[in-house]
């Protein structure tokens, strides 16, 4: 899994920017793992980001655990 993730790092942000300074690089990384985890749909995740998956099986869950009077 993390080969695949360093692959999509590489051809989404990497090959797409000439850096020039650590502080340039940490900010175009930053973006792109915020882009990466809040907007980028994922096909194994039912076409939902990795935060949009989180939520769902967070409310799936509590709507398991929920206590009915």
């Amino acid at each position: 899994m993390s080969q695949h993730f360093h692959r999509i790092l590489e051809d989404e942000c990497f090959s797409l920017h000439e850096f020039t300074s650590f502080g340039h690089a940490y900010g175009i990384v930053t973006d792109f793992l915020r882009f990466y985890n809040h907007e980028r749909i994922h096909g194994s995740l039912g076409y939902q980001s990795p935060m949009a998956f989180k939520h769902s099986i967070q409310t799936s869950e509590a709507l398991l655990y929920e206590v009915h009077p």
